[in-house]
């Protein structure tokens, strides 16, 4: 069995003993550098991952968005009084409103 000295009161302790018998002192165990260094590569490997998910969640929502807001207003429009998915009240006032506009739904 090693021993090691305690900070404390320098007497010889087990390498395995929480607290020092002699003064009571709690004994600080140093980490090994592998234990750390496979705690760090699991920790930035979870942190890649979940940005990766994420990402990926969030990039094809962004380009609905974008394909959404790139058309011109006169086709959003036209889009709004044909699309089935809309309310029917929210559809009426897209409608109403395109109808308003109606230059801009010839061009």
């Amino acid at each position: 069995m090693a021993s090691i000295n305690c900070p404390a009161c320098h007497q010889q302790v087990g390498n395995h003993a929480p607290i020092c018998p002699h003064c009571g002192s709690r004994l600080e165990r140093s980490r090994s550098p592998q234990k750390v260094a496979v705690k760090l590569v699991i920790t930035f490997s979870l942190l890649a991952m979940t940005v990766g998910i994420i990402n990926t969640l969030f990039s094809e929502t962004y380009k609905q968005f974008e394909k959404a807001t790139s058309q011109p207003r006169a086709v959003q429009l036209r889009q709004a009084c044909s699309d089935q998915t809309i309310l029917p009240s929210e559809q009426r006032l897209a409608c109403r409103k395109a109808s308003l506009d109606g230059a801009q739904l010839s061009q």
